[in-house]
């Protein structure tokens, strides 16, 4: 009789405790590389951390940017990158299995003048 109760505290521990659901992994989208001759800035979303990236490839005078929207393409959150051959990024949480798309540009600062952009690369957004 007290093994029986032993196994069945056991197995209910295990189903309350230890049966964590797995982790599904998103996907991050492919770099966008801008539309110029020699691509000067590239973007992607990173599901890991729900970030959104944007490198600088060239000293062209231009800041890289990246832009994250959501499917209906509402715009989520953006990250500018000025330093030629470094990154930046920005997170923005985002819900799990959303599709994200992101594009990159060329701009200056202020990004009122865009320049370059890409078509709409996408990701998934996974579960932790």
């Amino acid at each position: 009789m007290v093994k029986k109760l032993v196994v069945v505290w056991a197995a209910m521990a295990a189903v309350l405790f230890g049966s964590a659901t797995a982790a599904h992994a998103g996907s991050d989208s492919a770099w966008a590389y801008t539309t110029d001759a020699s691509p000067g800035g590239k973007a992607r979303f990173i599901s890991n951390g729900d970030k959104i990236q944007a490198c600088d490839n060239q000293e062209d005078g231009y800041y890289a940017w990246g832009y994250m929207y959501d499917l209906f393409e509402t715009y989520l959150e953006a990250v500018r990158e000025e330093t030629t051959g470094d990154c930046d990024s920005d997170s923005h949480d985002v819900p799990e299995w959303e599709t994200i798309l992101v594009r990159a540009c060329l701009g200056n600062s202020d990004a009122s003048v865009r320049k370059f952009c890409t078509p709409w690369s996408k990701a998934t957004v996974g579960t932790a």
